[in-house]
């Protein structure tokens, strides 16, 4: 016996107990998480359920045309939220936004064609890269009609991506302004049939793509308790 193996037994002995006694406090905490979480999920089911029969009564009129919205502080406060995180005003560029705050003033209310709603799906994507990395995507599908223009977007509205190194995944909302310029990438109205000059037609491009994000994220049902990512058991191997 060495001069050391005392010392390394007392050693080896306090480190035991504190893994033991941190890893049954992890494994608690966990297990205590997993059940609050259901316990918010159940209760969301409710809320859903109420938010969706609410819903119900103004959809339609928002889907047969979606320009309602125009005299309501919702979609004010939608277009204020989006002009305040701008970066650029550009008049041909997607990252444009220089369309009035007040909707009321909007071009696009003008115009003889109804902004219908013909289609709106939540979807989750899950997939899976080559490095074995597992990448989530929420988002909704809509399509939309105005006159003889007629278009399907897909809009991201939250993504959980892998951190590096084995750390727990990031979750990121995209906030409106990330939607907004989504849709003013791939949105395409035909100037001519709607009788606008190339300046009119961008303003309105601008004006149609703000409506759609507020309809957007007024139709998003999604569970909240889905979207929510902590550390998992990391210690466990």
């Amino acid at each position: 016996m060495t001069y050391l193996e005392p010392q390394l037994a007392v050693y080896q002995k306090v480190r035991r107990e504190r893994r033991t006694q941190i890893d049954q406090g992890l494994k608690q905490l966990h297990q205590e998480i997993e059940q609050q979480i259901e316990r918010l999920r159940q209760q969301e089911e409710t809320s859903i359920e109420d938010e969706n029969k609410v819903l119900s009564q103004i959809r339609p009129s928002i889907e047969a045309d979606a320009r309602c919205l125009i005299p309501t502080p919702e979609l004010a406060t939608y277009a204020q939220s989006i002009l305040a995180k701008r970066f650029c005003t550009l008049p041909d560029a997607y990252q444009s936004a220089y369309f009035d705050p007040d909707p009321t003033k909007w071009l696009l209310s003008e115009l003889p064609h109804p902004v219908q709603i013909l289609e709106y799906l939540l979807d989750r994507d899950d997939y899976a890269c080559k490095d074995d990395t597992f990448y989530t995507n929420w988002l909704y599908w809509l399509t939309v009609k105005m006159g003889d223009y007629q278009q399907k977007f897909y809009i991201a509205t939250a993504s959980l991506i892998p951190s590096s190194l084995g750390d727990p995944a990031k979750y990121h909302p995209l906030s409106p302004i990330t939607q907004y310029y989504a849709y003013r990438r791939e949105l395409k109205l035909d100037g001519k049939k709607l009788k606008l000059n190339q300046s009119q037609l961008v303003l309105v491009q601008q004006e149609l793509s703000c409506l759609l994000v507020a309809v957007g994220d007024l139709f998003n049902l999604q569970t909240w308790t889905e979207h929510f990512c902590y550390p998992k058991q990391q210690w466990e191997k």
